[in-house]
Formats: structure tokens, C-alpha cells, sequence
């Protein structure tokens, strides 16, 4: 009998031993944080308040849900943090913790009223004890004559997030989209040791048959113990999970962490479904593996890609002396690709003779405001140049790059086009005809058809920064979709369109451009284009275009340039830019005596555009 007694003693024993020696090596973190990240609060509230009436209450609350809750069942709310805005004259100030705004509140505790700008950190009189599953609401409130919230500079989701106003709560995404500055410290024995919440995956929209795909990703650590290891899984078709053990790595208490494997690889052509998981942390289970799982993808597997036509939109008017040199930059870095088509939108900076109201509506739409500036396929920039803005996809002029165009040119087409015209002289009247299918997965869901007719060579003297003489080229002319698109399924699709052609517009130096793309009235970063086409809308080549600028030959020969060809004009600049010479006229020599030796760029503008030459003055 004491024999079997002593067998049960030493197995418990190991067991508690087992245990100490599992977690032994493992850190935890004390605490658990309820509500929004932990950062700077934004100090928007920045006037004195001179009304001294304080009767008004005001309160701010946050609501951590009942899956959320669950979690800490057995552990106790110990302190509320939150911060002030500035300049508030306010009174009887209480923070609580409730499980309904409309009824009295659980919990509620006095504080005093002098409490600091920012954040604040109040320790609970009596610790809420987490006993049920039930959501709850934690927040605090004052009486005030105004209604100012501490607020933080992010814009995470808001959907926690509940204000008081005129007698009443509501979402705090009504008056704002910054989240609340308030936070529950949650504390006890019962803390959960392992979840996190997989917050962003990205993975490729297609991949080439035998090569492997990238599956990327974010997390972060929602739980108390730093993460060492942990494993990346993914499944295609719903089949079984493929698994990468990641080590060696340290992710503390909510640290985020950026996670990549380059396995994925797929056994034929065709479209599939890809899912990514994040498991076995510290290989353990996490307790809420419910957000561990990624949105479905689906990755397209080709043998081979499609060339893509880039679409390259630029807005400029003539009331920006700096387009004519923003437009100078744009044409040596296309430097003549067939694959990039252009487009005029003369809106932006103001309006001319020549602004179309499509441009004007995109120009507000995507937030221009300033000339030269260009968008590439209605996409993020960013992606490829950090330095470019994340939340628009147009840019300035002077930021193109070659390198930056070629991120676009090397993105295959997603959907084919086939466009074709024919044009009758006599009635100048045009048929369009455009056909095309979807080749790659489409990441947007509002596809749109888009035909637009362009005009080259617009002679004018009214450009500002032109010295006088200037071809407006790309300009656009007439869309004959709806500004926003004609709804098509991209999957096939053919239509033909009608037009005639204005009589005083030259026909000749006119393109027709059809664009595939997605539309999002709400998002301007979801306006994609996933290729584009352009045809002559005739057959012929126009006077103008006829007379090449190849033509022209210069050379410089003791302080003199020699010019032979027909141009219109030129302007000379040094190497910072400034503009030493110009003339709107032609002229066979220009002497360059009377400057310092050194290289200069020498413009000589024609009808069909202009040309750069590198000219070394020297002894």
C-alpha cells in the first residue's frame, strides 16, 4: 500500500517537475493590454475653452467583445489608462467598467479631477474579476462644456470605439477616424500564454509554372510568452496544411513580426486557392486560433506571361510655367517605349482652353492638386518607391524614374485587348471595336471598360514656361465609356463604339485608348488599370509627324553650336538646371563663346515633340 503510494508521489512529482522544466527557459509578460497599441495620442485640440459651464457629461468608451473576453476569464481588470486632450476645463471625472452603456455601470470609480494632459494610468480600488464571457465596455467620462476625446494618431480599427454626444452613444467613427486612447490592464494567474493575431499576408496574384512563390506576412504577439519559434503553413484547394518551422527568432508580448517562405510552388497551369496559417508557438496550441488564418488568394500558374501596355496619365495646364520641363523629364525617361501610353489631362493646376470634365472629375477624385503630375495604371507607386506617397496613387512629375517605370513595364497583363479601328474621311465618323479576355487572377471586383480618343500636337502660345511656342500632345479629347467606366465581365468581353469626330480636331494626330481596370468609389488606392491599348484612329501619319526630329544633326565647334534641320525653337541649361539661352525661333548657329567651359543641354522643340542634345564647351 505505501508502496502504490510512493509510485503516486514520485509521478506527480516529475510531472510538476516536467511542467517547471516546459517553461522554465520561457519569459512572460505580467500583463495584458485591452483596447488600441500603445502610442502617442494626437494633440488636435489645441484652442482654450472660454465657456466655463461644466454641466455637460461627456464620456469615451471602448468595447473589448465576448470572443475577446473569454479569454481572460479567471484574471481580473486591475487599471484603466487613458488620455486627456488638451485645454479641457472639465469636472467629476469617473472611469468604469460595464457590460451595458445604457444601464448603470458595473463598475465605476471617483478620480481625481487634476489629472495630467496624455496619458493617465488609474489603479482599480477593487480589481473587476473577469467571471463571465460576456463583452464588456471600459471608459471613462466628465462633465464639460465641450467635447474633446484623447485621440490616438492611429487610424486602426475604430469599431471598438463609442462616444457620448447630446444625450447619447454612439460610434466615435461619426465624428472621427482616429481610435480612442483607452486601454484595460488586464492581470492574474490565468494570463493566456500563447496567441497571436496574423494581421496582414501577401502573396503573388500569379506565378510562373516551375517557379516558386513568395508567401509573406505580419503577425503579432497577443499573449504572454516570447515567441522563439513558431511555424508558417499553407494549404491549395482546401487540401492539407504544408508546414515551415521559423526559429531562432525573439517576438515579445505585442511585438509584430514579418514573415516570408518561398515554397509555394504549384504542379500544373491553372487558378488556385491559397490559404496561410501561423501555428505550433513555442509548439504550443495557440488558445484563439481563429485569427490565425489568412482571406483566401487566388494565385494564378501560367508557362508564360503576357506583355503588359502601361497606362501613364499625366495633368498639366498651361497655367504651369514648370510643365514644359516636367514633360521634357517624362519623355527621356519613356524615351520612345511603345508600351507606355500617354494621356493629357489638362486639370490639376487650374483649367485651359483644352480641360476636359473627365479630367477634372479624376483630378478630384485621386486628389491632384498640383502640375506636373502623373499616375501609372491608377497604381500605388509606393510599393516600389517607398519614398512616394502610400495613400494616393498619383505623384510629381519630377519623381519618375526609369527604374520606377520599369517596376510597372516588368507587371504582365491581367487581361488581353485586342482594339481595332476603322475611319470613313468623308463623314469622319469612327468605329471602334475592342475584345479581351482575363488572363490573370483580378484583385478588384468592379471591373470597367474604358475608351478614351487623344489628340497630338496642339500648337499654342499661351503655355506659361514655354518661351511662346508649345504642342500640347496625349490631350484628351472625348471619352466614350462613362467617366468611370463601362461594367463589363472581364472574363471575355467585346464591344464597338460609334463617334463622330469633332471638325476641329485633326484626325490624323488622334489615338483611340481602351483600359481594363477595377473601380472603387470609396478607395482610390482599388482603381487598378490591368492593361491598356492604343491605336491611330486612321491610317495615315500627319504632316506634322512626318518630319522627325531624328533629322536634325548638331555640333559644336569652337564656342559655336551648328544646327541643321528644321526645329522651332530651343533653350540651353547647365547641369543645375538653369536656363542660360532661349529663343522661340529656328536659328543655324547659336555661339556659346561668352559662357565657361563645361556640359550643357541643349532642347530644340519641333511640332512632334522635343529633342535633347549634350553639348561640351571646351578649349
Amino acid at each position: 500500500m505505501k508502496r502504490h503510494a510512493l509510485i503516486r508521489i514520485t509521478i506527480l512529482f516529475l510531472i510538476f517537475i516536467s511542467g517547471i522544466s516546459l517553461y522554465a527557459n520561457e519569459n512572460f509578460a505580467d500583463s495584458i493590454r485591452l483596447g488600441h497599441s500603445d502610442e502617442s495620442y494626437d494633440k488636435y485640440d489645441k484652442l482654450s475653452n472660454p465657456d466655463k459651464d461644466l454641466s455637460l457629461k461627456r464620456a469615451a468608451a471602448i468595447h473589448i467583445p465576448a470572443s475577446k473576453m473569454k479569454l481572460y476569464k479567471g484574471n481580473s481588470i486591475t487599471a484603466i489608462r487613458f488620455a486627456l486632450a488638451p485645454n479641457i476645463f472639465f469636472t467629476e471625472l469617473n472611469i468604469f467598467v460595464t457590460k451595458d452603456l445604457n444601464q448603470p455601470y458595473t463598475y465605476q470609480q471617483t478620480v481625481s479631477a487634476r489629472q495630467k494632459t496624455g496619458w493617465n494610468s488609474i489603479q482599480l480600488d477593487t480589481p473587476y474579476k473577469i467571471n463571465t464571457d460576456e463583452g464588456i465596455y471600459i471608459g471613462y467620462e466628465y462633465k464639460s462644456s465641450n467635447n474633446l476625446v484623447g485621440k490616438l494618431t492611429s487610424t486602426e480599427d475604430t469599431s471598438m470605439d463609442w462616444v457620448y454626444k447630446d444625450g447619447s452613444w454612439i460610434p466615435s467613427s461619426d465624428i472621427h477616424d482616429h481610435a480612442l486612447a483607452i486601454q484595460g490592464i488586464v492581470k492574474g494567474d490565468q494570463l493566456p500564454r500563447y496567441n497571436i493575431t496574423l494581421q496582414q499576408t501577401k502573396l503573388p496574384a500569379f506565378v510562373k509554372l516551375g517557379e516558386n512563390a513568395t508567401i509573406s506576412g505580419t503577425f503579432t504577439n497577443v499573449a504572454t510568452a516570447t515567441l522563439h519559434n513558431f511555424k508558417v503553413n499553407y494549404r491549395i484547394d482546401g487540401g492539407e496544411w504544408i508546414s515551415e518551422k521559423i526559429e531562432n527568432v525573439t517576438i515579445p508580448y505585442e511585438a509584430s513580426y514579418n514573415f516570408k517562405t518561398d515554397h509555394l510552388t504549384f504542379p500544373k497551369e491553372g487558378e488556385y486557392i491559397v490559404e496561410v496559417s501561423i501555428s505550433d508557438l513555442n509548439g504550443e496550441v495557440d488558445i484563439d486560433p481563429t485569427d490565425n488564418i489568412s482571406q483566401p488568394y487566388t494565385i494564378g500558374c501560367v508557362a508564360s506571361l503576357t506583355e503588359r501596355n502601361v497606362l501613364m496619365e499625366v495633368y498639366s495646364t498651361e497655367l504651369c510655367s514648370n510643365c514644359p520641363k516636367g514633360h521634357e523629364h517624362i519623355k527621356s525617361i519613356v524615351n520612345g517605349n511603345n508600351r507606355v501610353i500617354m494621356m493629357g489631362h489638362h486639370a490639376g493646376y487650374g483649367y485651359d482652353p483644352y480641360t476636359h470634365p473627365a479630367s477634372t472629375e479624376y483630378a478630384s477624385f485621386y486628389d491632384v492638386r498640383s502640375a506636373p503630375t502623373l499616375m501609372i495604371d491608377r497604381t500605388q507607386p509606393n510599393q516600389y518607391a517607398p519614398q512616394l506617397s502610400a495613400t494616393n496613387p498619383s505623384f510629381s512629375a519630377g519623381s519618375l524614374t526609369t527604374e520606377l517605370l520599369n517596376e510597372f513595364l516588368d507587371l504582365p497583363a491581367f487581361v488581353s485587348l485586342n482594339l481595332t479601328t476603322e475611319y470613313n474621311e468623308e463623314s469622319r465618323e469612327a468605329t471602334i471595336h475592342i475584345d479581351g479576355k482575363r488572363l490573370l487572377p483580378l484583385s478588384g471586383t468592379d471591373n470597367r471598360l474604358f475608351i478614351y480618343l487623344t489628340e497630338d500636337n496642339i500648337h499654342t502660345t499661351k503655355q506659361d514656361g514655354s518661351g511662346g511656342s508649345f504642342y500640347h500632345q496625349h490631350t484628351l479629347r472625348q471619352v466614350l465609356t462613362d467617366t468611370w467606366g463601362e461594367a463589363i465581365d472581364a472574363d471575355n468581353f467585346s464591344k464597338d463604339y460609334q463617334v463622330t469626330i469633332d471638325g476641329t480636331w485633326s484626325c490624323d494626330d488622334m489615338h483611340v485608348i481602351a483600359s481594363v481596370g477595377n473601380y472603387d468609389s470609396d478607395n482610390i488606392t482599388n482603381c487598378i488599370i490591368y492593361n491598356s491599348a492604343q491605336v491611330k484612329l486612321t491610317k495615315r501619319e500627319s504632316d506634322i509627324n512626318s518630319k522627325s526630329l531624328d533629322q536634325i544633326s548638331v555640333k559644336t565647334t569652337d564656342g559655336t553650336i551648328y544646327i541643321s534641320g528644321e526645329y522651332n525653337g530651343f533653350r540651353l541649361y547647365n547641369l543645375a538646371g538653369k536656363c542660360l539661352m532661349q529663343r522661340s525661333e529656328s536659328q543655324p548657329e547659336i555661339s556659346i563663346k561668352h559662357l565657361p567651359e563645361g556640359i550643357y543641354l541643349l532642347y530644340l522643340q519641333e511640332k512632334d515633340g522635343c529633342k535633347i542634345f549634350k553639348i561640351i564647351l571646351s578649349e
